[in-house]
């Protein structure tokens, strides 16, 4: 169900011109301070919406035609009604991923509730950026979060088990050689990676909202052997039924941008394919562009429909100096792309055909062990 779902998402996008997914940004607070984040400056509960305005911004965005949505912060977990807004986009008919930092406020109960509400259909990601404790409590100033992490990696794989659980991993100067390991340590926990390159401003330049500076995180020059490496390996990895959610092509591309520091790219549909919502209902074409709307004034769809609308995205998009985020550029590959949408299909082959013989040759030791104690 949830496969045909998506892929009738592809195809109003590909086809009748709907967006892909929009990020839902239902709060802008954060129980961590991660090093290449700022979301968390410009925390402000009182503009955060209710359920009633909520409800609204729903229904008007619905109208655009998207049926795919990313709940986001923030922390989401930090809303106590995130159940209620959970509940609300199942009814409306979106397929529902939830990005979350696993902290401890992610409890037994709390994912239990999220669970429900979306009667069982929603997806997850965590963040997840090294398997040494010390890394990665330096790199979100907290603590205990590797522990928390795997707490609630274990539950959504056990709660969730027709669903997507996936980790988002920035990679840095820091963790780039730990990638590989951290790929299969999750892969043999059934849930799937998303390694992206860690996006910073130029030294000196302005911090953005997703992007801030940090020179122990960013990579030099001489790292260029060593990113070659580590993406050539995710690469091969990925071709022998690696749980790696990113295709071959973002994996290839993000070494490039990591070694040379292009990111300009022309086909970057912000605001047309993808957008996000901010917690005061405004959208943004991009989360580093200025708004271009606000889906509570009840006309959200219609102007995005309009041609004064493309005209306002072709000017932000001409004053954009380029990304590399991967939700973006995956997305457009995917409905754009028939050879992306194949390769999709090979990963979920290649990994059920190497699940299947793993159990099979399990099942045939397990039965020589009992044979040989007979």
């Amino acid at each position: 169900m949830k496969l045909w779902k998506i892929s009738k998402a592809i195809i109003a996008s590909k086809y009748f011109g709907a967006p892909f997914f929009f990020r839902f940004y239902v709060t802008r607070r954060c129980n961590m301070q991660c090093r290449m984040c700022n979301v968390w400056k410009y925390a402000d509960p009182r503009s955060e919406m209710g359920l009633e305005q909520i409800a609204r911004v729903v229904d008007e965005v619905r109208r655009t035609g998207v049926r795919y949505v990313v709940l986001t912060g923030g922390e989401p977990f930090l809303r106590r009604d995130l159940p209620e807004i959970v509940s609300m986009l199942d009814r409306a008919g979106f397929l529902i991923r939830i990005q979350t930092n696993a902290g401890p406020q992610v409890s037994e109960e709390a994912l239990d509730k999220v669970i429900a509400a979306s009667r069982g259909k929603m997806d997850l990601t965590v963040s997840l950026d090294t398997l040494n404790p010390e890394l990665q409590d330096d790199i979100c100033n907290f603590k205990g979060v590797l522990e928390s992490t795997m707490r609630v990696l274990g539950m959504a794989v056990q709660k969730m088990p027709k669903s997507m659980i996936n980790a988002n991993i920035v990679v840095s100067r820091r963790n780039i050689g730990e990638i590989p390991e951290i790929v299969r340590t999750l892969d043999a926990m059934k849930v799937w990676s998303n390694p992206s390159p860690i996006n910073m401003p130029s030294a000196g330049a302005g911090d953005m909202l997703l992007q801030r500076f940090d020179r122990e995180l960013a990579f030099s020059p001489d790292d260029a052997g060593l990113i070659g490496r580590i993406f050539d390996e995710l690469v091969r990895m990925k071709g022998e039924g690696c749980r790696i959610g990113h295709s071959e092509k973002f994996l290839r591309e993000s070494a490039r941008f990591l070694i040379t520091g292009e990111k300009r790219w022309p086909e970057c549909e912000a605001g047309v394919l993808y957008f996000s919502v901010f917690p005061d209902g405004s959208v943004y074409p991009c989360d580093e562009l200025y708004p271009i709307g606000n889906a509570l004034t009840g006309d959200f769809a219609a102007q995005y429909r309009s041609a004064e609308y493309r005209e306002k995205l072709k000017a932000l998009h001409a004053s954009c100096e380029g990304c590399f985020y991967g939700c973006w550029r995956e997305s457009s590959d995917i409905v754009h792309s028939n050879a992306m949408i194949m390769e999709r299909f090979k990963t979920f082959f290649r990994l059920f055909a190497r699940d299947y013989f793993a159990r099979g040759k399990s099942s045939r030791r397990a039965g020589r062990d009992i044979r040989g104690h007979t």
